[in-house]
């Protein structure tokens, strides 16, 4: 009863304790960039989309949408795909294009610890205190409201970390 009079009393006073901390609830536990050089782009273009969609790729907006030059002489591309896909297809990719530049970063993501333990917390005084949560319906909704935020970024967090947004630079080689 005591956390939540007080916790009530920040709130009242503008204070932002560690609790108001935002979350991100993420999607994508990797980025991927990579920039590819291909022989003639035009004729392996289709090549490239099939091997990344053979291995459960999936472009993040319809292929019309990418940025790409009227000669067909540069794409961009972005698909969601497994980090064991995106290993695979680039794999694959590796006998017809020259990678030219590639930049791989994990999101380890240093806050999932205190994300968890806050919603473990808060889950132990809200069932320590359902009484005085009843009397207290502002308080009790604050609550709900960041117990949710908080599931839900423990959630995305463990469903994402085999995800990777995968970027492309398709460029085709220029011949000196």
């Amino acid at each position: 009863m005591i956390k939540l009079i007080l916790l009530s009393a920040l709130f009242a006073y503008g204070a932002e304790p560690s609790w108001l901390k935002t979350y991100p609830v993420r999607e994508y536990g990797a980025f991927w960039h990579y920039d590819l050089e291909v022989k003639n782009l035009i004729k392996n273009k289709e090549k490239i989309l099939d091997v990344l969609n053979k291995n459960g790729g999936e472009l993040t907006q319809p292929l019309e949408n990418f940025p790409n030059t009227k000669d067909g002489k540069y794409q961009q591309l972005s698909y969601r795909i497994s980090r064991k896909g995106a290993e695979k297809a680039l794999q694959q990719l590796k006998k017809t294009i020259s990678i030219k530049r590639s930049s791989q970063k994990d999101d380890n993501s240093s806050y999932i610890e205190e994300a968890t333990e806050k919603l473990i917390r808060l889950k132990s005084d809200a069932e320590a205190e359902a009484d005085a949560l009843k009397r207290m319906p502002a308080v009790s909704e604050l609550a709900g409201e960041l117990r949710s935020h908080l599931e839900k970024v423990v959630k995305s967090y463990e469903s994402s970390k085999d995800r990777v947004l995968l970027n492309l630079v398709l460029e085709e080689k220029t011949v000196k």
